[in-house]
């Protein structure tokens, strides 16, 4: 059996990761966990090229710290299931 799991560390979506860790699944259970991360687009438009540069670089810091927390939600969820299923993948998509 293969379960996707997609997650963002909200206490919603523990108690679905309860949930899944309660049933009682036909083994092997494989899982993947996905958690998606989002860094909005400007909010104007701009035909200056040095604003866009400006929040293109401003940017930077912003989606490296949601990577982060996204990585640490997939730890996370990595650590509490994959003593209770034979296999658990994990996926960051932006």
């Amino acid at each position: 059996m293969h379960i996707f799991f997609a997650t963002d560390g909200s206490a919603s979506a523990r108690f679905a990761q309860a949930q899944i860790l309660a049933m009682p699944w036909r083994s092997p259970v494989q899982l993947t966990v996905m958690t998606a991360v989002h860094v909005p687009p400007p909010p104007f438009t701009s035909f200056v090229s040095s604003a866009q540069q400006a929040f293109d670089a401003a940017s930077v810091p912003l989606r490296r710290e949601a990577e982060v927390r996204g990585e640490e939600v997939l730890a996370k969820a990595r650590y509490a299931l994959e003593t209770s299923v034979a296999s658990v993948a994990t996926r960051m998509h932006t």
